[in-house]
């Protein structure tokens, strides 16, 4: 990975987004650790896991503002 944002950014690319997830953010995964201090953080990150698996793109921030409400 460190290989491909190098030469992306030797490409010129000045942003490299990186999106990393715990575990896949759905309800079923999240049951699984119902005493874990980290439920609302994992909660608030499901819209843009979702947008991801679905568009195979990561979300925008608008989009995901919408999303939360």
């Amino acid at each position: 990975m460190y290989l491909l944002a190098v030469t992306a950014r030797a490409a010129g690319q000045a942003m490299i987004p990186v999106h990393i997830f715990p575990f896949p953010l759905t309800e079923a995964e999240l049951t699984k650790r119902p005493a874990s201090p980290h439920q609302a953080f994992w909660r608030g990150l499901m819209p843009g896991y979702s947008y991801f698996e679905k568009h195979h793109q990561p979300a925008e921030l608008a989009l995901l503002a919408v999303a939360g409400k």
